[in-house]
């Protein structure tokens, strides 16, 4: 039978898609695998949802459910339809007396946590997994997800109290705890629901269930156990157990990967918010044995809310990283590893005196080399660092990497030394050493071996190791999956970790919810082999690419793409902390996000220099705007700015370029050279037809040129008795489109008694570096290496006033020109802020020589700003002046993005990305309070989306100077 793609589009809410790159996106999750679907269906409605389901029987087609994408042992990678989810993210009902909320499974597990605290009656979803920001209750319930603090809040089966959906075949229903009567009504039904009871009557009556159970599955003790169905979670009922006894389907349910049934809502028991103050008691050691002995003694130390550990691999890998590298900074020396045990108290006084005893028994206790306390926002920025060890684990440079097919065994605590000493000798055997972290106080630790995936003498090492480490869990009594459950890495072994009798159960129960298979086959039940359909294939690329960039800190372009593991950092909800990714929180697609466009390139590019060909590609990176938020963002460090730089560079040479882009590269050039034609650029450039000939959204207004230079202005300007010295770096955006904001910015630093130097210097190369004018770059980047080399250092250093075009000489110039003295030159380059904030520090500039008037300040800082500088120098030099309240906005990224915001094409999606945050932000404020913003294009962004006037902090400043 022939399928009528077109008609199931046409009857769809949501959406269908059939393209290569939807299909090529989709392919993959947080795991080592990757399987392309027949086509993807974004869900618009429940309604999408059942009528794939009846499409999928009928067209005998797969349907895998999809929620964030972030699962680690492949569930969520199939051929067939996947089903995405992700837009069905509403509260269905919320009664605050029972503590009860009833969500569609797409709802962010955060963002939950935030509407719930919004109504004020202090409650809240318990699990928190690492990915707590992007991942949906959805699929926490498919894959049974419980994080840091299960050891008081449970694990996601604990708190589902009932489950709505569809079977396989489309039959609604809903899926509660039964008692005895309740359960014989079921099976007195008629018609498909009664059918479905009577064989799973018949599948949980078999004869010595609840023994084989006992005998095979994890110990009573160990909470966290996602290993095949949880059979054990039915076991009791057999027999009926008299009429007390209820049969708890929703707890059979959570865990099953979307292999059982399809679900539209979710009631979920919820529990009262964490007090109020939280303390990090950090507790290092020398080596990893007798940091897993202490576990036990750090439970029983107070009552804790998280017990996570780190290895110093994990640590080690923050070296460098923009953002990470603080939060390590919070751990002094180098331990070898640590554990994490937070405590919490409404009363702050409380609190330290818990964290006093505790320390106490942790040091009578343990064999700890050092244990300290961290409180509130240090707390939390260790519980980050924990919570990013995956996303860290990507940045190892090369093929070598750790892989997930171990990492997520559990056993008793008492029995943590024993199997660690057994699990070591095991990994010996094979020449490994494990990376370790964990949620230790769970008894629950992640252990990976490190490989080499596009080797089959290491793929086949992979299997071995994996098949000996679940005979030792099983020994053990353990899980040998505690919480990422067992998709394809693990699935083929639940036989051996059930037992035969309890995985034929299992295929009856599976039969018994979809009789033909189709959801979700190969997961759990006749599971995909474990070392088939992996995406680390041997890439050619990097050998076959001459970059022009230097990519050497990743072992090449192409390894800076693989460097994604998918764990979905850049999928995070739009009300998250953060920028990254501001394109994907537009469309909420995945080849907007970072994840989904370093998929594409590196699928593409292992075919070599042709990649820069691809079509995929490019429509994969148009809506990249270059915020560099993941430069920051993303653990592993997948940059895409750069990694789009270097793609259109070769795109370009190979294609062509447009007259727009020849006229953005040029334009500053030109009128260095002619500034009498700034007049006639300006008519030209806002009449229509001249917009119309660039692709200008006809709608924007271009910002005026200047024929007035800084250099000229500044060199005008002397100092008596200066007290400091620097290198004024005149970027060609403020040169030349915001000459108000130069020559703010050299009469308060004249003002503060600053000498401005200056130098004929070349261009920033930013507009060449965005548009992929590498080798035009190239030659600016170098030439500015030379001329400052030897003139700036740490007492007379650079500064400059766009973030974007300064920056570059922290960034893509140690690519352009890597080498000592670009490196050095780096060191001692600052913006604007960071060089105020400095010198206040220093004590060369006080709040006494500011305007003490009262004003409202709000900040909105420019993108490059927030991922590569200190992004609290604004907020520290804007507060010089006294009175002055001053407040960072959580603006996110404004849209414009240098020319992105004027092109015709990209005009709407520029103000969609602004709307996400900063508009409803800077909407809420009254007309008097001051918005500053450092970036040239986020300034010209509000006057034409929003007719505000935003200021440059030197504008802000310089009206409050007071004369010297």
């Amino acid at each position: 039978m022939s399928i009528d793609w077109d008609a199931f589009s046409q009857s769809l809410d949501g959406s269908l898609r059939q393209d290569h790159l939807t299909r090529a996106v989709y392919a993959q999750d947080a795991s080592i695998y990757e399987i392309t679907p027949d086509a993807v269906v974004i869900a618009g409605s429940t309604t999408d949802i059942q009528k794939t389901l009846v499409f999928s029987q009928k067209h005998d087609l797969p349907v895998t459910l999809r929620a964030a994408g972030t699962s680690l042992a492949g569930q969520v990678v199939n051929r067939g339809l996947i089903l995405s989810i992700g837009s069905l993210d509403s509260v269905m009902a919320y009664n605050p007396k029972q503590h009860t909320v009833t969500v569609q499974p797409g709802i962010i597990r955060d963002d939950l946590n935030r509407w719930l605290d919004d109504r004020g009656d202090g409650l809240f979803f318990g699990p928190n997994t690492s990915t707590s920001n992007r991942c949906m209750i959805g699929g926490m319930v498919g894959n049974n997800s419980s994080g840091t603090t299960s050891i008081k809040y449970g694990v996601t089966r604990d708190k589902v109290l009932q489950i709505s959906g569809f079977l396989a075949d489309g039959t609604q229903l809903v899926i509660e705890p039964l008692n005895a009567d309740q359960y014989q009504d079921k099976l007195n039904l008629q018609g498909l629901e009664g059918d479905f009871y009577r064989t799973l009557h018949d599948t949980l009556n078999t004869s010595g269930l609840a023994d084989q159970v006992a005998q095979h599955f994890p110990h009573p003790d160990i909470h966290r156990r996602n290993t095949g169905y949880a059979l054990d979670a039915v076991c009791d009922f057999i027999g009926y157990g008299g009429t007390e006894a209820v049969l708890n389907l929703p707890a059979l349910l959570c865990g099953s990967e979307g292999t059982l049934f399809v679900t539209t809502e979710i009631t979920l028991q919820l529990d009262q918010v964490m007090p109020a103050h939280s303390a990090m008691v950090v507790v290092t050691f020398g080596n990893v044995p007798d940091c897993l002995a202490a576990v036990q003694t750090c439970m029983d130390a107070g009552e804790l809310y998280t017990c996570e550990m780190l290895d110093d691999t994990i640590l080690n890998l923050t070296d460098g990283h923009p953002k990470y590298s603080q939060h390590r900074s919070l751990i002094p020396g180098n331990p070898a590893a640590l554990l994490f045990c937070e405590l919490r108290n409404d009363d702050p006084v409380q609190l330290k005196v818990d964290v006093a005893a505790c320390i106490q028994t942790v040091q009578a206790g343990t064999s700890a080399s050092n244990v300290f306390a961290l409180y509130d926002q240090q707390a939390d920025m260790a519980l980050e660092l924990r919570k990013a060890g995956l996303g860290l684990l990507g940045k190892m440079i090369g093929d070598r990497k750790t892989h997930p097919c171990i990492e997520d065994t559990a056993v008793r605590l008492q029995d943590l030394p024993n199997y660690i000493a057994e699990f070591t000798k095991i990994m010996q055997g094979y020449g490994q050493e494990a990376v370790y972290y964990a949620h230790a106080g769970a008894g629950e630790l992640h252990l990976r071996p490190i490989l080499d995936l596009t080797k089959p003498a290491e793929i086949r090492m992979m299997q071995d190791i994996t098949t000996d480490v679940a005979h030792l869990v099983k020994r053990y009594k353990g899980s040998l999956s505690g919480e990422h459950g067992d998709g394809i890495v693990r699935g083929s072994l639940v036989p051996l970790m059930v037992g035969e009798e309890l995985y034929q159960i299992m295929g009856k129960l599976k039969r018994a919810f979809d009789p033909a298979g189709l959801l979700n086959p190969g997961k759990i039940v006749d599971a995909l082999p474990m070392t088939e359909n992996l995406r680390y294939n041997s890439y050619p690329g990097d050998q076959a690419i001459n970059t022009t960039m230097d990519f050497s800190d990743s072992a090449g372009f192409v390894q800076m793409a693989k460097a994604c593991n998918g764990s979905g950092d850049c999928v995070k909800s739009t009300a998250a902390a953060g920028t990254m990714c501001p394109s994907y929180q537009l469309t909420k697609h995945e080849k907007d996000s970072t994840r989904g466009r370093a998929n594409v390139l590196r699928q593409v590019m292992q075919h070599g220099p042709a990649g820069f060909d691809s079509d995929d590609v490019k429509q994969a990176l148009d809506l990249c705007i270059s915020c560099k938020a993941c430069t920051r963002e993303c653990p592993s460090g997948v940059a895409m700015a750069t990694l789009k730089s270097e793609w259109e560079h070769h795109n370009r040479k190979r294609n062509g370029t447009s007259l727009r882009s020849r006229m953005i590269v040029s334009l500053p050039k030109l009128l260095r050279r002619a500034g009498w034609l700034a007049p006639m650029m300006n008519v030209l450039g806002n009449a229509r037809v001249g917009k119309r000939l660039l692709g200008i959204a006809g709608d924007r207004s271009l910002p005026a040129l200047s024929r007035k230079r800084i250099y000229n202005y500044a060199s005008s300007q002397n100092v008596v008795e200066p007290i400091g010295s620097l290198y004024l770096f005149i970027d060609e955006f403020t040169d030349q489109m915001d000459y108000q904001v130069g020559k703010d910015c050299v009469d308060l630093l004249t003002g503060l008694g600053y000498e401005i130097k200056l130098i004929h210097h070349a261009e920033s190369g930013r507009a060449h570096i965005s548009k992929g004018f590498l080798n035009e770059a190239k030659v600016a980047a170098t030439k500015n290496v030379s001329l400052f080399t030897g003139l700036v250092s740490d007492e007379v250093p650079l500064i400059g006033l766009e973030p974007s075009a300064i920056l570059g000489f922290r960034d893509e110039y140690k690519r352009l020109v890597p080498g000592e003295a670009t490196e050095r030159l780096a060191a001692n380059t600052f913006t604007f802020t960071e060089f105020l904030s400095r010198e206040a520090q220093r004590g060369r500039i006080s709040s006494e020589q500011f305007d003490p008037s009262v004003k409202e300040v709000r900040i909105h800082n420019h993108c490059h700003n927030k991922a590569l500088a200190d992004s609290y120098a604004i907020f520290n030099a804007c507060n010089l002046p006294t009175n002055y309240h001053v407040t960072l906005l959580n603006s996110g990224c404004c849209g414009m993005a240098g020319s992105f915001g004027y092109e015709a094409e990209h005009y709407e999606a520029s103000l969609g990305i602004g709307e996400l945050k900063l508009f409803p932000a800077v909407r809420q404020l009254k007309e008097d309070v001051v918005i500053v913003a450092n970036g040239t294009s986020c300034r010209h962004q509000l006057k034409d989306a929003l007719n505000r006037q935003a200021v440059h902090p030197a504008t802000l400043l310089l009206s409050a100077l007071l004369p010297r």
